[in-house]
């Protein structure tokens, strides 16, 4: 498998990210942008059926901090079948 390298920046969802690349399975290359904040993946992919790039996975939006209580709360059906 051959090492990741940085490829330029580029700006996804608002956020500054580094653009890497490598060789994939075989020998296509693969990108992946990663936020040079968090270090977050934000977006991944490579050469699809036609050729052309397709993107695997895409973060669209992205908040850091303390969610909301809510997030951890039980939901009320599941709460009453306890």
């Amino acid at each position: 498998m051959s090492k990741m390298h940085q490829v330029g920046t580029e700006t996804v969802a608002g956020m500054k990210a580094k653009v890497m690349e490598l060789a994939g399975p075989n020998g296509q290359t693969v990108k992946v942008w990663v936020d040079e904040k968090y270090g977050l993946m934000l977006k991944m992919g490579g050469p699809g059926k036609d050729g052309r790039f397709e993107a695997g996975l895409e973060v669209t939006q992205f908040t850091a901090g303390k969610p909301p209580s809510s997030v951890f709360e039980m939901p009320a059906r599941c709460a009453q079948a306890k």
